[in-house]
């Protein structure tokens, strides 16, 4: 029997191409698969988390870092500049059930635009970003509308 990829921690074996799904990608490894299992890797990075506990606002200060090159001064300032309200449905910080709202970027330029709810943020993605698009979809509801 030949063995494609054996866990390192519980000797789960993948013994087929499919057996290989139960291993993350990973290109630098043989067959592009960790040598752990997904479920041990997971046990691992439960235990990392247990013994290395980080507060929601660090992770939140690294996340913005990472990702929009912001800092927690900027997300405050910003919630502060839209009136602590989504920028789209304007619903406020306190009444959206959450204590954050979603970082609005654009896909292509990675300019932040505002702060919205995980809602619109869906909707704007949904969309594309296409202008054209979500004008369609504007007029469409007008036409239906009880105004």
């Amino acid at each position: 029997m030949n063995v494609l990829r054996k866990c390192r921690k519980c000797s789960l074996e993948a013994i087929c191409e499919e057996d290989l799904t139960l291993f993350a990608y990973s290109p630098s490894c043989k067959y592009n698969r960790d040598n752990i299992c997904n479920d041990c890797k997971r046990e691992v990075g439960r235990k990392y988390s247990k013994e290395n506990p980080t507060s929601k606002e660090q992770m939140r200060k690294k996340l913005l870092k990472r990702f929009y090159n912001m800092t927690l001064e900027d997300y405050s300032l910003l919630l502060n500049k839209q009136d602590n309200k989504c920028g789209i449905c304007a619903i406020h910080i306190e009444e959206y059930g959450k204590d954050s709202f979603v970082v609005d970027h654009c896909h292509s330029s990675g300019e932040v635009r505002g702060l919205l709810c995980q809602q619109c943020n869906t909707g704007l993605g949904m969309f594309k970003d296409n202008h054209n698009s979500l004008q369609t979809a504007i007029e469409y509801l007008k036409g239906y509308s009880d105004d």
